[in-house]
């Protein structure tokens, strides 16, 4: 994987979600049922990389979603 602009994350969610736009709603809801994978794409994403190797982007974001989803459907992190 390589570092990419946020132009063209943007441009790339378009063609996922042509309706789109920074800002609206409804984002998670159209994408929840991917979440699996996003989940297992940044774990295997975190084999890597580091955050102290200044290389590529990295950050926990998954580690923060998960956290938020135990807390949402009620069940021990």
């Amino acid at each position: 994987m390589a570092p990419i602009h946020r132009n063209e994350v943007y441009a790339r969610l378009r063609t996922h979600l042509p309706e789109y736009d920074k800002g609206q709603g409804g984002h998670f809801a159209a994408t929840r049922h991917r979440l699996d994978v996003a989940a297992a794409r940044a774990a295997a994403r975190v084999a890597q990389t580091t955050a102290q190797d200044g290389h590529d982007p990295y950050t926990d974001m998954h580690i923060l979603v998960h956290l938020l989803m135990t807390l949402k459907d009620g069940a021990p992190a």
